[in-house]
């Protein structure tokens, strides 16, 4: 079994109480991974740190940079996924 962000190589789990598994009664083999409310915090906190540090990085910029740099990372994207550009 794959191991999800917050396991620890080898099977021992930590941070739990950020989701809850549950098995699934009509297949064993089967599993729902949730967010508990503190997992949703979390990425709700995680989510506002890193639009903190994007506006930090890109804030040097002026807004006809910004425009210019957005235009060039969607050239790069596209190139890296040609399937989707299409």
């Amino acid at each position: 079994m794959d191991d999800l962000p917050g396991d620890v190589p080898g099977g021992r789990r930590r941070q739990e109480h950020h989701r809850r598994r549950e098995r699934s009664g009509a297949d064993g083999r089967l599993s729902y991974v949730t967010l508990t409310a503190e997992g949703h915090a979390l990425i709700e906190r995680s989510v506002d740190e890193l639009l903190r540090h994007q506006e930090a990085l890109l804030s040097g910029l002026t807004e006809a940079q910004r425009e210019d740099l957005t235009a060039q990372l969607h050239i790069l994207l596209a190139s890296l996924s040609p399937a989707e550009a299409s």
